[in-house]
């Protein structure tokens, strides 16, 4: 580095202006829905963008792509009811808007890229260990506090249904109850009635984040 300003976050990572822009929170969103909840925010698609998910209930959390879209959902098992809350925290690389008082760094190209109410991505902490048989499908852990999770896939339900293959993703369910977070795994649709087959265990580790330092 020729000049600038090198900062690190409280868990020791650094980021270096002007070589490098910190991800940070674009915005917070929610939704409500019966059995399932679901909202759409516009980002740039050519950037990181990266989406943490908690709900009020064990609801399969997922993330969708489109043109300059981010979808991010929460579903019960089998969407026959139940009320679900969803709140999602978006963060990307988009530079920050100046704000009215306060500091603003810029890099080398003239880029606002942090300022004093930037909410930088920190402290992420991992949840299993990636590639032991504890995790994926066998992650079941609550945690005190308010804690949402990146969406990843914890296995795959492989059976046959009517002599037809099928296949079930199984993903993982952050549940707040307003004091701890209960993380584990669940399916992404019930299994049908007669159904034969196994899940194989992905043995994912989930990413999370401390939902409370972005409210």
């Amino acid at each position: 580095m020729s000049y600038g300003v090198y900062l690190t976050t409280t868990d020791g990572r650094p980021f270096i202006t002007p070589e490098s822009t910190p991800v940070s929170l674009l915005t917070k969103v929610t939704a409500s829905g019966n059995g399932s909840a679901s909202t759409t925010v516009s980002v740039d698609t050519s950037l990181v963008n990266i989406p943490f998910i908690l709900s009020d209930a064990p609801a399969f959390v997922g993330v969708g792509y489109g043109a300059n879209q981010l979808t991010v959902s929460a579903h019960r098992m089998d969407d026959s009811g139940g009320a679900v809350n969803l709140q999602a925290y978006i963060f990307s690389v988009v530079p920050p808007a100046l704000p009215k008082w306060g500091i603003a760094l810029w890099d080398a190209t003239g880029k606002c890229i942090l300022t004093n109410e930037t909410r930088v991505l920190r402290d992420v902490t991992t949840i299993g260990s990636k590639g032991d048989d504890s995790a994926g499908i066998n992650i079941n852990q609550s945690i005190a506090g308010k804690w949402a999770i990146m969406p990843d896939i914890a296995g795959y339900l492989y059976g046959v249904y009517q002599q037809a293959p099928i296949v079930i993703v199984q993903g993982f369910y952050a549940q707040y109850n307003g004091a701890s977070t209960q993380v584990s795994s669940v399916l992404a649709s019930s299994i049908p009635t007669g159904t034969q087959g196994s899940i194989t265990n992905s043995k994912n580790s989930i990413r999370a984040i401390d939902a409370s330092l972005y409210d």
